[in-house]
């Protein structure tokens, strides 16, 4: 027999988001509503980049209900491809643990 097990989020789920160095696992926990990565590890791999350029800007309210839904799903299939300085990693609050307590 076969058990599997899901656990299905929303953005709103979310509780914080981690960045983590891959050289030295350091780990930056931040809101979601106010996370900002760092251009470098904060700690022992400072000359490791881990962003580059700048954030881009959103012109009008159409390009932020429209283009930010897209690019999301785009960025998440971009960044499983990818092993940079650095990882995303995602908290949030396991309801079935909360609700059994």
């Amino acid at each position: 027999m076969t058990i599997e097990h899901s656990i299905v989020v929303g953005l709103d789920d979310i509780k914080t988001v981690i960045f983590e160095c891959r050289g030295c696992k350091t780990r930056l926990v931040m809101s979601p509503d106010s996370a900002s990565i760092p251009r470098h590890c904060p700690k022992e791999h400072r000359d490791t980049e881990w962003l580059s350029g700048r954030a881009s800007e959103i012109a009008n309210d159409y390009e932020a209900t429209s283009s930010a839904f897209l690019n999301l799903i785009s960025a998440i299939e971009l960044l499983r491809k990818r092993s940079g300085g650095f990882r995303i990693l995602f908290e949030f609050r396991d309801e079935r643990l909360a609700s059994a307590s």
